[in-house]
């Protein structure tokens, strides 16, 4: 079963998707909002849509409407052309009742869980956290007026261990507070700043993939 943990507090209790190891979070990285932890409903693997290949998306290829798509084939129609440009492809998303985690189609929160199309190190899972985030933002809160909260998951490729895969990264955000949020611009570095001060953004990352030296680099870049 799906958990979402975002409690700083919490981040040491999860058991499912989105934690892959016990140890705390950088402060930096510590969560900021008020949900707790909750079950979620299985989500099938996705396959990888047939589309034209897009580097950034775009509201003219996005469906219209004030909600995103609500099954994991939709999502990964809309977004899959776009992720496999950085070597990703969607594996598991819903729109979801943010208050039961229970999938719903009129619900306003969209959870999307991501991996790597390819063979990857942990090195190469850090360099590519903010990719994936600038697919995801602004866009899904341009073009969906409807969609009040999102969160994207980094997950292992071909997970074949039992339960859910440990997920190695958590972005969750919410439309409320992060109007101005110059999404396209953030680096690593930047993106943790935001979640360390703004209650609107929690960012996770697991241990394996903090202590890489690329994460290092990216997390503290110097002057």
């Amino acid at each position: 079963m799906f958990r979402r943990a975002i409690p700083a507090l919490a981040l040491l209790m999860l058991l499912g998707a989105c934690s892959a190891d016990s140890g705390a979070p950088t402060s930096s990285i510590a969560a900021r909002s008020s949900v707790t932890p909750t079950t979620r409903p299985e989500m099938s693997p996705a396959t990888t849509a047939a589309l034209p290949e897009t580097s950034t998306p775009t509201a003219p290829y996005l469906p219209s409407g004030d909600l995103p798509p609500a099954d994991l084939a939709g999502i990964a129609a809309a977004f899959d052309p776009f992720l496999e440009s950085i070597g990703y492809r969607v594996t598991r998303g819903a729109l979801i009742d943010r208050s039961t985690y229970a999938v719903d189609p009129t619900g306003t929160h969209l959870a999307v869980y991501v991996a790597p199309i390819d063979d990857i190190d942990l090195d190469r899972y850090a360099a590519d956290l903010i990719p994936v985030v600038r697919t995801f933002l602004p866009v899904v809160f341009d073009q969906w007026k409807g969609l009040e909260s999102f969160d994207v998951c980094q997950e292992p490729r071909n997970w074949d261990g039992p339960g859910d895969p440990p997920s190695l990264s958590l972005l969750d955000v919410f439309r409320t507070g992060t109007g101005g949020v110059p999404w396209q611009e953030l680096d690593v570095a930047g993106l943790a700043d935001l979640a360390a001060e703004s209650a609107a953004v929690t960012l996770w990352v697991t241990g394996d993939v903090r202590e890489t030296e690329t994460w290092q680099a990216l997390f503290n870049p110097g002057p």
